[in-house]
């Protein structure tokens, strides 16, 4: 089991990566020629296949993708492969982690194709650094360029193939020779979409394969993905989403909401660990509060209510969860913080047990006969209690996970962690936290975004604002 938590875990992170890592590609395509030219690829194995428009790929990934084990040689592939998919029109990229190898096809706008054709590099590909090392072989070529090694080129109608050598290169040939050696590809997961994701990773205990398919048409922008198969799993026996109510700010940056049978919660905490590359080592009376009441829900997160540390304004964030099971943790979070300290929490109006405290930092874990709830947030200026309906009237009741963040504003309320995180990074590897506040900076400019899983195995994403490039 252990040696598969990253597979599962790059999976997993991967349908909330992918909205910012591909970011929306264009007009729909209108036929599935690149793809059939593709050769047949390996039956086993780990393989990535992406196909879409160019215009508005983003330059880099962002760099926690690069770095989760599972997916890193396929990335880094990809990622390398950037500014030439930036400069086509269309484009569909195999990569096999055999070797590894990979292929692409590109179509490319009338001067750029006549450029090569003639021998010559196109003007728009003098600026990532691009080099035509062998061009004017009537019709093959080798570009140089931020990848591994030189790659082999061949004209075929009006596409440009590509590969990572001449063996690569002859399966192409051989595949563009006879039906037989081409691969029997096509979208089934929104097939009228203009971009596709699939990633199949294989391990000792099997293989997963996630597909996405998205769109940007700006009504909203939207993203949809799929894994199978997952394992089969104990359905969660909590309450609904559409029963009680939580403490909800009045503009949050962030609210994380999930409902999970114990086996999804303690499946969940695996993928965590596989994240952070070993168990998750918590403070003992973090424990406490991490009971399952809290791991399984129905529980909320969420980030926009006041705090502070030293008395200086710190993001504040809370957790609560509708299960009475939850008041005993409170009360063994106080004993095991304050035993010796000489100090009491004070009273939160409406919540018979717990209390809060303000100095050093605003730290509050409270609970009643209904909800039990811990943060760094002042418990004294608690958003008061609405109907998750009020807030997030699109959800159906029984979601597994969802989360609704206001990108721009949370990335402004985390400069100063980030900032910490930065400094940390002089001695050693940036921890895990620090990593994802700083992916979040990046994906910034996707806007506001909503996660829903109605179930782990599939999802979707949508976002508002377009965005033009991740800086």
């Amino acid at each position: 089991m252990k040696r598969s938590l990253a597979f599962w875990s790059a999976i997993l992170l991967s349908a909330l990566l992918v909205a910012g890592g591909f970011r929306m590609l264009g007009k729909p395509s209108s036929s599935n020629e690149l793809l059939h030219c593709l050769p047949g690829l390996a039956v086993e194995g780990d393989r990535l296949l992406l196909q879409g428009k160019a215009g508005e790929l983003p330059e880099n990934l962002p760099p926690l993708l690069l770095e989760l084990p599972a997916l890193a040689p396929a990335a880094t592939i990809v990622d390398s492969l950037l500014p030439l998919l930036r400069r086509s029109e269309e484009f569909v990229l195999a990569v096999e982690a055999e070797g590894p190898t990979h292929y692409a096809v590109l179509r490319l706008d009338d001067v750029s194709l006549q450029a090569l054709q003639g021998g010559r590099l196109p003007p728009s590909w003098a600026e990532p650094g691009f080099a035509l090392c062998d061009g004017g072989r009537g019709s093959s070529f080798v570009l140089e360029g931020p990848w591994a090694k030189p790659l082999q080129g061949r004209f075929e109608s009006d596409f440009v193939l590509l590969a990572d050598g001449e063996a690569t290169m002859a399966r192409f040939e051989k595949a563009l020779s006879t039906e037989k050696g081409r691969g029997p590809f096509r979208w089934t997961l929104r097939p009228q979409w203009p971009a596709h994701l699939a990633f199949r990773l294989t391990r000792e205990t099997g293989s997963l394969e996630f597909s996405a398919a998205w769109r940007c048409d700006g009504m909203p922008n939207e993203l949809v993905w799929r894994i199978d198969p997952l394992p089969s799993l104990e359905e969660p026996r909590c309450g609904r989403w559409d029963e009680g109510e939580f403490h909800l700010p009045p503009d949050p940056e962030l609210v994380f909401g999930w409902r999970l049978s114990p086996e999804e919660g303690r499946f969940l905490g695996e993928v965590l660990e596989g994240l952070c590359g070993g168990p998750v080592s918590l403070p003992v009376e973090m424990k406490e509060v991490c009971s399952p009441a809290l791991s399984t829900g129905p529980s909320v997160a969420a980030m926009g209510a006041p705090a502070a540390l030293l008395g200086f304004p710190v993001p504040g964030i809370f957790v609560q969860s509708r299960r009475k099971s939850g008041e005993d943790g409170i009360e063994k979070f106080w004993h095991l913080r304050l035993a010796g300290a000489g100090i009491s929490p004070s009273e939160v109006a409406g919540f018979p047990r717990g209390g809060t405290v303000a100095f050093p930092l605003t730290l509050t874990a409270v609970a009643d006969e209904e909800l039990a709830l811990w943060g760094i947030v002042d418990g004294g200026l608690l958003p008061p209690r609405r109907p998750l309906a009020a807030f997030f009237p699109g959800l159906a009741g029984e979601e597994r996970l969802w989360a609704v963040v206001d990108l721009p504003r949370l990335a402004e309320r985390l400069q100063t962690p980030e900032a910490l995180g930065r400094l940390l990074s002089r001695f050693g590897r940036l921890p895990l936290p620090f990593r994802l506040i700083r992916t979040l900076r990046e994906l910034a400019p996707l806007g506001r975004i909503v996660v829903v899983l109605p179930r782990l195995d599939s999802g979707w994403v949508t976002w508002t604002r377009p965005s033009t490039s991740i800086e």
